[in-house]
């Protein structure tokens, strides 16, 4: 069905622009991923409220993370979307969601692109979402760093990385190996000559 629906989806003046009415299939959709997505993860996750209890919009980073990352996986991994399609469509809904369910007849649809995107977002994680190929909705802001360095967690890959410039990467890499190794042999083999070279230095004694 997903193939089915992929297909019907993307032809017909696929997609809709800013400004513009929704079409009828992302209406469909936008609805489905309301009912089957939304829906389900409060009921899941918040069990002691109902659906007049919904949230009242879904532009909130830190809040709606782990939900953001249900949606992005119903397009890709459920629906197939290609990223494009499917970027389109995640921010068709998070910026159109309306707590009522209702996606038909919206006027004026709200679309995010590139340039509004680094208004929004720390340049980290811009730089993340570009080399990850994901969209930066899908990288979450640690609360803490790794060695001064801030710290990202890449839904898309499940894995935590720290991202800085090469000297604050440096520091604290150095950082590491002294919280770490306190024996050269142990830095040498862990890290290999090069970077054992780096702790190393001659001194000359001069014998009157």
């Amino acid at each position: 069905m997903s193939l089915k629906f992929k297909y019907i989806l993307t032809e017909d003046a696929f997609p809709s622009s800013e400004g513009e009415k929704l079409k009828p299939k992302e209406e469909k959709l936008l609805k489905n991923i309301h009912d089957y997505i939304l829906v389900r993860y409060y009921s899941k996750n918040y069990p002691h409220i109902d659906d007049k209890q919904l949230p009242t919009d879904l532009v909130d980073l830190e809040e709606f993370s782990d939900l953001y990352a249900e949606i992005w996986d119903f397009l890709t991994l459920t629906m197939l979307f290609d990223k494009n399609t499917a970027t389109h469509l995640f921010y068709l809904f998070v910026l159109n969601y309306n707590k009522e369910g209702v996606y038909t007849n919206i006027e004026n649809v709200r679309t995010l692109n590139y340039d509004d995107q680094k208004e929004i977002f720390d340049v980290r994680i811009m730089v993340l979402a570009d080399h990850f190929n994901t969209i930066p909705f899908l990288i979450e802001r640690l609360h803490w760093d790794q060695y001064d360095i801030p710290s990202y967690l890449v839904k898309t890959e499940n894995k935590y990385y720290a991202c800085g410039d090469e000297e604050t990467i440096e520091r604290a890499k150095n950082d590491y190996v002294d919280s770490y190794y306190s024996d050269g042999d142990e830095v040498f083999h862990a890290f290999g000559a090069g970077h054992y070279i780096s702790y190393c230095s001659v001194v000359i004694q001069i014998k009157e």
